[in-house]
This record gives structure tokens, sequence and C-alpha cells, in this order.
């Protein structure tokens, strides 16, 4: 098991156990409140080269869906068990963004920049509308629901890639 899986384990837990306002709105908050919870978890320094690798690609993939259900969760109606659903996921994805992103040797504002770049390329897929999801649907769902459900294949596959021979 990699050590990443064990520090993700750390964080979940932390997220079950937490008391935090899933009425929160803004995705920036959710980040910040994360990088203090795993600032010194860990140094990139420590990492051979290939994890870091690894890591870093992972963390795009993350970060990818991290934007993916942060754009499809404000397009649900407020106070709807979907929006609370999806503020959940939304969270757990910050999560795993800024621990996997962190131990590629990323800084906080590197992470957050890349969400957020990557939610401004879905913004203009769906022409800054809800009504056009189904463009980020198609696209993005299936790897997104992979990624979720399936994520030590995601890290094992990138660590495999760059493993040396």
């Amino acid at each position: 098991m990699h050590v990443l899986y064990k520090k993700i384990i750390k964080v979940f837990y932390w997220q079950e156990n937490k008391v935090f306002n899933y009425e929160k709105k803004y995705l920036l908050k959710i980040i910040f409140a994360y990088s203090f919870l795993l600032v010194g978890q860990g140094s990139a320094n420590e990492l051979p080269d290939f994890l870091r690798k690894a890591y870093n690609d992972t963390n795009y993939e993350v970060s990818e869906c991290l934007a993916f259900y942060t754009f499809v969760w404000q397009c649900t109606p407020e106070n709807s068990p979907e929006r609370i659903k999806g503020q959940k996921i939304v969270e757990e994805q910050t999560g795993i963004a800024i621990l996997v992103g962190q131990e590629a040797g990323m800084s906080n504002d590197a992470i957050n920049s890349r969400v957020l770049m990557q939610i401004s390329e879905m913004r203009k897929l769906v022409n800054g509308e809800c009504i056009n999801i189904a463009s980020l649907l198609n696209r993005y769902k299936d790897k997104c629901v992979r990624v979720r459900t399936n994520f030590s294949s995601i890290v094992d596959g990138y660590v495999e890639k760059y493993k040396p021979k």
C-alpha cells in the first residue's frame, strides 16, 4: 500500500468526524481548510522522481474531476439531496487533490490554480450556462466516476508508467 493511500485514509477519517458546514459555497474556502489539515504531512523531496511524476499526473486527473464535480454541484438546485451529496463529493475530491498535489511537491497555490483553470475551461464548454451541462457530463462523467471509485488503480497506473525499468 502506498503511503499516499494511508494519508488519504486519514483525510477521510477527519472528514467524517469533523464539524463542517456543508452549505459553504466557495471551493477556495474548502481548499484553504484542507491545506491547513495537510501541511507538514510529507515532503516531495523524500519521494523518488518517478513517484513525484506519478502523483503529479494523478493530481491532474483528480483536479480535473474536482472541477467537473464543482461545476455540476453549482448547477444542482439549492437544498436538494443531490446538492448536499455533490458538496460532499467536492470536499472529498478537494482533500485528495491537495494531498496528492502536495505529495508531488506542488504548492497550494499551484494546486488551486490548476483546479480554477480547469473550471474556467469547463465554463467555456458549456458557455457559462447550466443548461449546457450535458457537454460536461458527456466528456467527464465516466472518467470522474472511475477516478472517485477506483482511485488506487489511477495511482498504480501512473506509478507503473513512471517506475524505472
